[in-house]
């Protein structure tokens, strides 16, 4: 599955490369600009595959190096949305206002994302990704990542946040999603020491993540 995870944005860098080496682009630099465009998007990609792999390795290793600091809840959650099409549920999180929260910033918000990513992908017109947080407890804070509109895949579902699964294209953000995402979002979160699951409901589906404040 890994090399699925590769061969795909490598077969399409691979046919955009050609088209620009075969087309007489000089008299077409509209055309240019967006072949390269799609050739730089595509390179993205495989860089962000690449970071998620060797991050999931050092978790999975016990040697990844946690930078922990003191964060506004809010703080996290802006820098994790920001660039995806999520609602922010702020009336859910109105008791957590003013709650810190400590974490290694960056990696918490690469887990925030692959998660926004997931629970977008095959969404529908009518779907809605919707971001709350809350207390769960007077010491653990609680993010829901909710997806509406359509159920999550039923191979996500069974996962169970194995690395080896492949999800369609999420429609809430740029990045593509597959298992190793989801896989790395879950060593994130236990690392920090906190849980994360999926609930399912009649109307909705939820990733829920818990951490200590």
């Amino acid at each position: 599955m890994i090399s699925h995870d590769l061969r795909s944005p490598l077969t399409a860098l691979h046919g955009t490369l050609d088209m620009l080496a075969m087309s007489e682009t000089d008299d077409q630099p509209d055309r240019q600009e967006e072949t390269l465009s799609d050739a730089q998007k595509t390179v993205e990609t495989l860089v962000h595959l690449m970071n998620d792999f060797l991050d999931l390795e050092k978790f999975e290793s016990g040697t990844a190096v946690l930078e922990f600091e003191s964060i506004p809840l809010s703080e996290l959650i802006d820098s994790a949305t920001e660039g995806f099409v999520v609602a922010n549920d702020l009336s859910a999180g109105s008791d957590s206002v003013g709650t810190t929260i400590k974490v290694d910033k960056s990696r918490m918000i690469l887990a925030l994302r692959n998660l926004l990513s997931a629970a977008g992908s095959s969404l529908p017109p009518e779907g809605r990704v919707v971001l709350a947080y809350s207390h769960a407890s007077e010491d653990t804070v609680e993010i829901e990542i909710r997806r509406s509109g359509a159920p999550m895949s039923k191979r996500l579902k069974e996962s169970n946040f194995s690395r080896y699964i492949l999800l369609p294209k999420s429609d809430v953000g740029s990045q593509s999603s597959s298992g190793v995402g989801l896989a790395l979002a879950m060593s994130i979160v236990r690392a920090h020491g906190g849980s994360l699951s999926l609930k399912s409901g009649i109307e909705s589906d939820s990733f829920l993540l818990q951490l200590r404040n």
